[in-house]
Order: structure tokens, then sequence, then C-alpha cells
């Protein structure tokens, strides 16, 4: 049967049994009461409910009924402890085509309070970067209205640090904190979360917690170079190698300071590369060097770590450079040996060596009396 001359929607309505102030907690029961009515007839009645739980359902009445009543009894998963929301559509047409809905958002309660995860610098930490931006991950997202200077404490031997705190892109979980000027080297500083730090619903952090950790005034130590100092008979294509007792700050590695010199002062052209978690620096002459020669390596003491401490030597001295000085490999005669008595009219056995080089072809010449 059509209905004629219908112009009047049907009316729709959702009803639950909790409201806004006592939200539905995890494990409780959900009663949904979905009514349509019209004038004249129901057609269609389509729901969905999606969020927590997933449920749908459409229907087309084949009478002529001018009211109908559902009730969904919805049992709220444990998981949903943290929180949550349910979203419900009611749709509903009647037999003459017109069409009426509404929607109700209907929140879980969250009954677990946030935690803090992991702290940057770690707790006891002994090399922290005085320069660095400090990072706090907490279990869930916080009301970044409860993150304060008071509620999140961080102070040194001159007291509470000044600074700005900021959160992750689309992660309130994620706390920044930057201090306003960079942190003393060698000193101990100390992070307070209190109980006044708040989720988004409310839940205060479930344990006060305090770290501690001291930024870094260890200067890094060459501890090792090859060809080591006063090296005789090195290669002709030598790879020097500067071994550092910790990682390098890259943005101190400056190539043009780091030199190879001959004899003479005059700058040999190299290729530099930085290895090993930036620990380890190799420095490669681009042309063979020259027989029997004395080359300086120039080493700036500007060379610092992450922290901006500057390096040393073994014994802890600082320097403004360092210089390694080596000599390379030079040809000598194994036979004969020099001054050595050659009987006239017999066979003569030549025998060369070159430390540290491939030799392919040696020309000679024999002349005396």
């Amino acid at each position: 049967k059509v209905i004629t001359g219908d112009l009047t929607p049907p009316t729709v309505a959702i009803q639950s049994s909790v409201t806004d102030e006592v939200p539905v907690k995890a494990g409780e029961v959900l009663t949904l009461t979905l009514i349509a009515e019209d004038d004249y007839a129901l057609g269609r009645l389509r729901y969905g409910i999606d969020g927590v739980i997933t449920q749908r359902d459409d229907r087309t009445l084949t009478d002529t009924r001018k009211q109908e009543t559902k009730q969904l009894n919805l049992t709220i998963p444990t998981e949903a402890i943290v929180g949550g929301e349910l979203r419900v559509s009611w749709e509903v047409f009647d037999k003459a085509g017109n069409y009426k809905s509404t929607s109700q958002r209907i929140g879980i309660l969250d009954e677990v309070r946030p935690e803090v995860i992991t702290v940057y610098p770690l707790d006891e930490e002994q090399n922290a970067l005085p320069q660095a931006r400090m990072q706090f991950n907490f279990s869930e997202g916080l009301d970044k209205a409860s993150v304060t200077p008071q509620s999140l404490r961080i102070s040194g031997p001159d007291g509470q640090l000044s600074g700005k705190f900021s959160f992750g892109y689309y992660r309130p979980d994620i706390v920044y904190f930057t201090p306003e000027t960079p942190l003393l080297k060698g000193q101990e500083f100390q992070i307070h979360f209190t109980d006044s730090i708040r989720d988004r619903s409310g839940n205060p952090l479930k344990q006060a917690l305090k770290t501690t950790f001291r930024t870094d005034d260890t200067p890094p130590v060459l501890q090792e170079t090859y060809p080591a100092i006063g090296a005789e008979g090195i290669s002709l294509k030598p790879v020097f190698r500067l071994v550092f007792g910790e990682k390098l700050a890259r943005s101190t590695i400056d190539t043009t300071q780091i030199q190879l010199l001959d004899a003479n002062g005059q700058l040999i052209p190299t290729t530099q590369r930085v290895k090993d978690d930036d620990k380890l620096i190799e420095i490669v002459p681009q042309s063979t060097l020259s027989l029997a020669s004395v080359y300086e390596l120039i080493v700036p003491g500007t060379l610092a770590d992450p922290a901006g401490n500057t390096i040393v030597l073994a014994d802890g001295s600082g320097f403004d450079k360092h210089t390694i000085r080596v000599t390379t490999a030079a040809l000598q005669f194994v036979q004969p040996v020099d001054g050595s008595t050659l009987i006239e009219n017999t066979r003569l056995a030549l025998q060369i060596s070159g430390e540290g080089m491939d030799i392919a072809d040696v020309i000679y010449e024999v002349n005396g009396s």
C-alpha cells in the first residue's frame, strides 16, 4: 500500500540508560531504545553502532505499522576500561519516502590512570647533552593544561629551570621540554613528575616519579692514530686513521682543518671519511706520496663531541693542533750489500726492498772501474 500526499517525515528518537553526567563503564550493560513513529505507515528502519562495539541492522517493513520500538542491550567490553565512545545512528523512512534520522555519542568512562613510560635523558644518565630537548612519553594522552612547571618540575644546582613545554604532533601522550638556555656541563639535574598531571578524563598520574641525570663534561679522547707518530717506511698510498673514544659531532669535523702537509708545508689534497658511528676519521691522499719523504698530518683541537667537549690526548691534555709526523718508505739494496767486493766476470744478483710499496718495475744502471 502506497500513501500519497504525505509530506511529513517520521518522528525518531534514541533513549539511553546513561547520561553525560554518569557515563557507562567497561563491563556494564548499556540499554538503548530506538523509537520511530509516523502518522501513516513506517517503511524502512536502519541503525548502526560504531566504536568499541560494532552492530548494524536494516529492515524494510511489509505491514502498515505506525510505531516501532527496538531495545538494544549492549555489554561494554572490558578492554574499554581505557575509555572510548559509542556512536549510534538511527534512520527511518516512511512509506511515502519521507526520511528522518538522529544520532547520539555515548562516552565510556576512562578508569585507567596515566603512567610515565620513558624519560629522556634516561634516569641516572651520566652524559646527557646540555643543549638537548627533553622528552617524556606517557601511557595515554594528557590534559595539556595539567602539564605545568608546578606539576612537572625540572631543577638543577641553581633551582628550577625555565623553559617551554610542548606536545607531539597529534600526540598528547608525548611531552617535550626545551630549556631556555643550555644546561651547565657536569651538573646533576632532577625531573619531578607529580600526580597533578592528568589524562583527558581527569585521572591523575598513577605514581609520582623522580629521575636524575648528569650533563656530559667528559671530552672525547684521541685514542689511536695510524700510522703512529714518528712512523717510518709507511706506504706511499696510506690511509691515515684517527680513532676517538666517543662519537664526534659532525658539525665540528671541518675537513679543511684536518690537513696533510709535505716537508715544505705544501697542502696535499685528501679525501676524508667519517665512520664507525662518527668515532673514526679516515684521511686518504688523492695522489701517491713521494719516496723517503716526511709528511705531517695536522689534527685540529676544535673537534668535539655532541655536548661540545673538545678532544684531548690520552694524557687528558687539550691542544690547538696535534701534529703526526711520518716518513714514507725508501728503496734499499738488499744484495749486493753496500761496500761489498765483487769478483770480475761473475753473475751479479740484484735484490731491492721497498717496504710499504708495490714495486712493478726497476730501472738500474751498473757502472764503475
